[in-house]
């Protein structure tokens, strides 16, 4: 299973660089570019996918995600989505413990991950 996290502006570089220094997600994390029609629509310009599929890889990226969210000074606005939903995720109004159970359930591949 594959994971897509969009966030806005130069953080996406930011987040790449933070999830690649997490050993479990070594090789697991590439940058994409948008086309330019989705782009223009909502600002987006890069994706980061995920390959979800080995043990515990989702746990580790819900965990992550909110270390990095909860390091940021500025606001932002970050989407993930796998084949189990979607979460639409705001720094200015995050509540960790619901965001990480949200994250895990979206995150969480059908062979138990």
């Amino acid at each position: 299973m594959e994971g897509e996290i969009s966030v806005a502006g130069d953080e996406a570089g930011n987040l790449l660089e933070w999830l690649r220094q997490e050993r479990a997600l070594a090789g697991k994390v590439r940058k994409v570019s948008v086309p330019n029609g989705r782009a223009e629509l909502s600002g987006i310009t890069d994706v980061l996918m995920v390959a979800l599929g080995s043990s515990g890889v989702g746990a580790v990226l819900a965990r992550s995600l909110m270390a990095y969210l909860s390091s940021r000074t500025r606001s932002v606005d970050l989407t993930v989505k796998t084949k189990n939903g979607s979460a639409e995720i705001n720094t200015r109004n995050l509540d960790a413990d619901e965001t990480l159970r949200l994250l895990d359930r979206i995150l969480r591949d059908d062979d138990g991950d």
